[in-house]
């Protein structure tokens, strides 16, 4: 099988995490892998909810007039025989890092979450712009494309 590719795009505010986990989602269905469909809904999550915070705004309830003034950030899946990759990038140009929170600490778990759910995460800045975090999983059987 060959790479297949999907996208989605939101303006950089706190809807952009719950549409992006119902997109893993139906992209995993579409693939045949739903069982998946925990591990990817929650990675895409944590990493959008980051690009969020890098980039965006975390004020809810904006108007349609005010996200047109965000930034945007942006989600791929993508599959092969192997394995799956969720790509989320966003305008930040600084690079994330793990750290380990203090345990009253109301956020920094997204990475070690991340860490635990895939075979290995990753960044990099993006030649256009911004950057690129990534989650690799590895696939036990290739995904059954359907023909919609």
């Amino acid at each position: 099988m060959d790479r297949v590719t999907y996208w989605f795009r939101h303006a950089a505010e706190p809807r952009a995490v719950p549409l992006g986990r119902r997109f893993a989602g139906n992209v995993l269905r579409d693939w045949g892998l739903e069982h998946l469909g925990d591990p990817v809904r929650l990675i895409a999550s944590e990493l959008l909810t980051n690009a969020v915070e890098a980039t965006g705004t975390t004020k809810a309830g904006l108007s349609h007039g005010e996200r047109e003034t965000l930034p945007f950030v942006a989600a791929r899946l993508i599959v092969s025989d192997r394995a799956l990759t969720v790509e989320v990038w966003d305008t930040g140009r600084t690079l994330p890092r793990m750290r380990t929170p203090e345990a009253d600490a109301e956020n920094g778990r997204g990475l070690p979450v991340v860490t635990l759910l895939c075979e290995r995460w990753d960044c990099y800045r993006h030649p256009s712009g911004g950057k690129v975090v990534y989650a690799v999983l590895p696939l036990a059987r290739p995904p059954v494309r359907s023909l919609r």
